[in-house]
Formats: C-alpha cells, structure tokens, sequence
C-alpha cells in the first residue's frame, strides 16, 4: 500500500499540513538547531490507519504549534558555570 499513487497524495498533503522546510530552514541558527530538526521530523511520526492516524496528526500538531514558536523565539540557551 506504501508504494501506491494514493500513498504519494497523502504524504504530499501531510508535508502540506507541517509547512514549508524552507520556511524552517530560514530561522535556522545555532540556537534553533534542535528545535528546526524536530519540526521537520514530525511528519516521520505520523504512521497508522484510521484513528490510530488521526490521534498522531493530533498529536504531531499540537507538538508543532508548541516547537514553532520556540522557532521563532527561542527560549535562552542555559547558563554555564565554569569550573573551579
């Protein structure tokens, strides 16, 4: 079924649903880099048929909304004390 034209149009509409990678690509720093890498593996986590689909889309959106503004403003990087 992977192999399938329809298997193709879903994956397409799912790249579609978790934006643009430029876009990611753009925003991308030192700072962001972790978070960028996530973003543009949530599409890797959405598996299934069904409502098993459908809880991960729900999932993987929720995670997005939550990643893309760490993007946009990324939280401070942590302190670090030297050592004595």
């Amino acid at each position: 079924m992977r192999q399938t034209a329809w298997a193709v149009q879903q994956w397409i509409e799912l790249q579609r649903e978790h934006r643009d990678p430029y876009t990611v690509l753009g925003l991308l720093s030192p700072a962001t880099h972790d978070t960028a890498v996530e973003i543009l593996s949530l599409p890797d986590r959405i598996r299934g048929y069904g409502p098993v689909k459908e809880k991960a889309v729900h999932d993987a959106k929720a995670r997005y909304t939550q990643l893309a503004a760490d993007l946009v403003n990324p939280p401070p990087a942590p302190r670090q004390i030297a050592a004595e």
